[in-house]
């Protein structure tokens, strides 16, 4: 298997350079993709380097949670292996395991972090073993791509059985239903044994908090303290009668100037503030379980290493236009992701006049169906927010600009622009901040346009 693995390696490295030297992608897909079809138990051989193991699945925030923990660690002196071009499939993540072997095959890092598909993690953890699972949360995502919610959880129940999970028999509690109105968890629940795994469960998102109601694991609850018609609308589920072993809370949180702050308690006694140059509260979402993985192993430095965390490739991104003005770049994916980015813009520019590009594709990695645009909350939107010039683009580009129009904008067909080389010069004669949305190829594509005239970090060195 050792001589195997070498061989894989040493192939992913060689496309690796070829790619590089061709400017053709990355070039590391192939010996990933044998890995995935012929070889699934290389996968337990490669993980078995490594000494600590991070995964982080979910619908939203798998990339900047991943992002953040690794430039932690590597802040803190320690090498990471990751899938740093968000690669999430089985093919990116075997790929980015060769990529990190040496010329006898030992791994060059001694932590693993990955971000994991959805789909992907019931297959990964066949083979893979982690010492901590960050589960962020549980939206509706491209139905042709992933299904609905329901489907999303079973793969994460497969996934914990997969890692040894028993399934839970539960025994009626009544304590337990004010324990879950209180946050009060210490008074009413036993703790267990603290395992070899934890798994970080965002409290806040009901759905996902059942599993803990289904499985018996010891489990890590996050939550924001805020206003409920100020949280992202989470799934409804059944009334949850089992809580996590543990919960932290973040409160104080402030976002302004696309930049958030928080308090968080730790063991009850102290709590310390979290600055963040990432936008919005669901940010938040993703620097709390960071910070609680991360604090375990360097306690206060991680608070430190946050703060100097800029975002990654289309998580509020900053770009800075020949013209000296900035272009901020946000991905959207989904409804939820979507919404909670109009929020994040009606509160951070609520008396500002707003210059708003928005790139709709419905290629193969965008999802091909773009009926998702009619559930996002434009009206609300639209009605308080000053919008100063708008453009769209894309595949689909006029279909959101349509879905606009329904939305009580005016809007006129020239605002639609399929061009990206015309698009980079409307960005230069606006000589004003932009904020972009964009799905995950429209960003790539804009991106790419751009840099033909302006030097920007690729998606690998920018921490993606």
């Amino acid at each position: 298997m050792s001589i195997l693995i070498v061989f894989l390696s040493y192939f992913a490295k060689t496309l690796a350079f070829l790619s590089k030297l061709f400017s053709k992608g990355s070039g590391t897909s192939l010996p990933g993709l044998i890995v995935e079809k012929n070889l699934p138990k290389t996968l337990k051989s490669l993980g078995e380097k490594y000494s600590e193991i991070i995964f982080i699945s979910g619908t939203n925030g798998k990339t900047t949670t991943r992002a953040m923990l690794v430039s932690i660690y590597e802040k803190q002196g320690v090498k990471v292996c990751t899938n740093r071009g968000g690669a999430n499939i089985i093919r990116g993540i075997a790929s980015s395991m060769l990529l990190d072997l040496d010329w006898k095959g030992a791994a060059k890092s001694k932590v693993l972090v990955l971000e994991v598909e959805e789909a992907s993690l019931p297959i990964l953890t066949k083979f893979v073993r982690p010492n901590s699972l960050i589960l962020t949360n549980l939206f509706r995502d491209q139905l042709d791509v992933y299904g609905e919610v329901d489907q999303t959880l079973k793969y994460f129940i497969k996934s914990l059985k997969n890692l040894g999970i028993k399934k839970k028999i539960l025994q009626k509690n009544t304590t337990n239903s004010i324990a879950l109105a209180d946050h009060d968890f210490a008074k009413t629940t036993p703790k267990k044994e603290i395992s070899n795994l934890k798994v970080y469960l965002n409290y806040d998102d009901k759905k996902l908090l059942s599993l803990i109601d289904k499985l018996n694991f010891y489990s890590i609850g996050f939550s924001l303290e805020m206003d409920l018609g100020d949280k992202p609308k989470f799934e409804k589920s059944e009334m949850v009668v089992s809580f996590p072993d543990e919960i932290y809370t973040a409160s104080n949180i402030i976002s302004k100037n696309l930049t958030t702050s928080f308090s968080v308690k730790i063991d009850r006694e102290k709590e310390y503030l979290i600055e963040s140059r990432l936008p919005g509260n669901f940010n938040v979402y993703n620097s709390l379980p960071a910070f609680l993985v991360a604090y375990q192993k360097f306690g206060l430095e991680a608070i430190e290493a946050i703060k100097e965390f800029n975002p990654v490739f289309g998580r509020g991104e900053k770009i800075k236009l020949e013209n000296g003005k900035e272009l901020t770049i946000f991905l959207v994916k989904n409804p939820a992701g979507f919404d909670e980015i109009l929020k994040l813009l009606r509160h951070d520019f609520e008396d500002q006049k707003l210059n708003l590009c928005i790139g709709i594709n419905d290629k193969i990695a965008d999802g091909k169906d773009v009926s998702w645009l009619w559930d996002i909350s434009l009206e609300k939107f639209i009605k308080n927010q000053k919008i100063e010039n708008l453009i769209t683009t894309g595949t689909r580009g006029m279909d959101i600009l349509l879905r606009l129009q329904y939305a009580g904008l005016e809007v006129k067909l020239d605002q639609y622009q399929p061009n990206y080389e015309r698009l980079s010069h409307y960005f230069e004669k606006l000589n004003q901040d932009i904020i972009v949305l964009a799905t995950y190829t429209a960003v790539l594509e804009i991106r790419d346009e751009l840099k033909k005239t302006i030097d920007i970090p690729g998606i690998s060195s920018s921490g993606f």
